[in-house]
């Protein structure tokens, strides 16, 4: 057993060194783990937000065609221009972008 008045060694400066280098490594790695995990979150809600968008304008330009089809009465036609515009209308305040 040893004695009262023995002390502990202090760390050699060598094996400080290493565990500070494995500990800034770590801190590093979570840093750019971080950084890509927010990259491809991204990428795939940009993916979602774009196919969005073109469902959105493919509808619209649908409705414009079906607007003027030569089977639809006058009203069916008012109808539609109506609820296209209405598409258009929200279209442009959600993207900014005329069609």
């Amino acid at each position: 057993m040893p004695a009262i008045s023995q002390r502990r060694q202090p760390m050699d400066s060598g094996r400080a060194l290493r565990i500070a280098t494995r500990a800034l490594v770590l801190v590093a790695a979570a840093f750019v783990a971080v950084l890509l995990v927010r990259a491809v979150g991204g990428l795939i809600i940009d993916r979602g937000m774009a196919r969005q968008q073109a469902l959105e304008k493919a509808a619209i330009e649908r409705c414009l065609e079906d607007q003027n089809a030569d089977f639809n009465s006058i009203e069916q036609r008012r109808f539609a221009r109506a609820a296209c515009t209405r598409m258009r209308n929200d279209y442009r305040q959600r993207y900014g972008e005329k069609l």
